[in-house]
């Protein structure tokens, strides 16, 4: 069950949430881990991509720093919740 969410929300919760939120309120979903991975693929492309408004659309790219900044920080903040919720779940 929790394999079926967490692929339901990487492959359609969190690209529509993006989506929405660079196209209504356009600003940098900087929240969101999908946002943060584009460096993955953005790293290849010589010279980096940087936010523009090319063709009056708003298309953001996160830096690399920024990116592995959001990266860790979703690392950080779901490993120390799952070892509270696991040692909750087995020592008591």
């Amino acid at each position: 069950m929790s394999i079926l969410v967490t692929a339901i929300l990487f492959l359609f919760a969190f690209t529509l949430i993006q989506a929405l939120v660079v196209g209504l309120v356009k600003i940098e979903p900087w929240f969101l881990i999908t946002y943060g991975a584009t460096i993955i693929t953005n790293v290849l492309i010589d010279p980096y991509p940087t936010t523009s408004t090319q063709f009056g659309a708003f298309n953001p790219y996160a830096s690399i720093p920024e990116g592995i900044a959001i990266l860790l920080a979703y690392f950080v903040v779901t490993a120390v919740l799952g070892l509270l919720l696991f040692e909750r779940k087995e020592f008591t």
